[in-house]
């Protein structure tokens, strides 16, 4: 996978202060110093892109991103900026900033978090500490296993995630221990003989192995279940709607409300895992680039950036005949991605659910090459100055 943003900057070039990098002479990249170009900065394009603060040192204070870049960073040495503490801090310590032209806002945002997960700056607080993603663990070799909410990792377990809204998950989680009756008991599982239970037991939201009431056997599935549930299936929730029914038919409101609000939570943690798991959107993206008359196209698979190339917009056919390769791999039954993953997905889900992503993207899952070639050729032609296209089959 390529990483996001890697064709829209700079290759192998450094960025000198003052100086512009670019292919083609188009500029890409710029590094100023403040103290020369505030607070006009008239040499910075009006154009998106990501910028980077930096102190005397060298070291990043600050990454951020603009649909207009002159305008933000004069936001920060206006008059009224220093009332704010972002802007106050920016210009008690930036020496320099650093300017990278994107071509799109979409492309902007991921390169801000590529920025932020490797430089870590010191002023970022949003998607600076992924060790504070929660996981929910499984372990499959204890015979009466717990699932558990956890931020540490190891050998032992099966872990789903991960996910950033934690306490919504630990109340989830609950729901799903009482819908399967899974243990939550901490202490170690005394034996059969003991006869000791807990509360769970006597209002029936346990299985109690802890009194000989369910086998290792009947235990695992219940667990299985369980997962299935917080990664996708619907098979619990159908029965569970099948149960409300019959508990309203019988005047029961008071249990059928108690078995909606379960429902309604455990709906809530499959939405919270569903882009840590192998369940995203297909489609292909659309956008400018800082190149006159070139196009960026982004494949999106399972929610994440499969491929990205940057064309002149004449080879964009040739450009998407290679794309939609990245669409035909099968598909595993779970995927799970990693922490410094889940960021990004999160930017893509919601810049497709946008009015912007709305526009500018086309869904691609279960449709054919040639209806998905026919609507990005009409996302091309609203596209600025936009060039006439061939067709997929031509070569170019």
């Amino acid at each position: 996978m390529l990483a996001a943003g890697a064709l829209l900057h700079c290759v192998g070039t450094t960025a000198t202060q003052g100086a512009w990098c670019g292919d083609g002479g188009e500029v890409r990249k710029q590094t100023l110093t403040i103290a020369e170009h505030a607070p006009l900065f008239a040499v910075v394009p009006l154009q998106p892109g990501v910028y980077v603060f930096r102190d005397t040192t060298g070291a990043p204070l600050y990454v951020g991103k603009s649909k207009n870049l002159r305008r933000r960073l004069q936001s920060y040495f206006a008059t009224r900026a220093t009332e704010r503490r972002k802007a106050k801090m920016v210009q008690l310590f930036a020496e320099t900033v650093s300017i990278e032209l994107t071509g799109s806002d979409f492309a902007a945002m991921l390169r801000e978090l590529e920025l932020v997960q490797h430089l870590h700056p010191r002023f970022n607080r949003r998607m600076r500490h992924p060790e504070r993603y929660a996981y929910l663990r499984v372990d499959f070799h204890a015979p009466f296993p717990r699932i558990t909410l956890t931020t540490q990792l190891d050998d032992q377990g099966v872990f789903l995630g991960p996910f950033a809204a934690r306490q919504r998950m630990r109340t989830a989680l609950e729901e799903i221990c009482d819908a399967f009756g899974l243990r939550t008991c901490t202490d170690p599982l005394p034996s059969a003989e003991q006869g000791r239970s807990c509360w769970r037991y006597h209002v029936r939201t346990c299985l109690a192995p802890c009194v000989g009431n369910a086998t290792p056997g009947a235990y695992g599935r219940a667990v299985l279940q369980a997962v299935r549930t917080l990664t996708g299936s619907r098979e619990a929730l159908r029965q569970w709607q099948q149960r409300r029914t019959q508990l309203a038919e019988s005047l029961e409101f008071e249990r059928a409300g108690r078995l909606l609000d379960r429902e309604l939570r455990v709906r809530a943690a499959q939405r919270l895992l569903a882009l840590a798991v192998h369940r995203g959107d297909d489609a292909l993206v659309l956008q400018p680039a800082v190149e006159p008359e070139h196009a960026v196209l982004w494949a999106i698979r399972d929610g994440d950036v499969a491929r990205t190339v940057e064309v002149p917009r004449l080879a964009l056919a040739r450009a998407f005949r290679e794309l939609w390769a990245a669409f035909s791999p099968a598909r595993q039954t779970v995927l799970f991605v990693g922490q410094g993953d889940l960021d990004r997905r999160w930017i893509i889900h919601r810049w497709l659910r946008s009015a912007e992503g709305r526009a500018w993207s086309i869904p691609v899952r279960g449709r054919p090459m040639a209806a998905v070639w026919e609507d990005l050729r009409t996302h091309a032609a609203s596209l600025p100055a936009a060039l006439p296209l061939g067709a997929p089959s031509e070569s170019k």
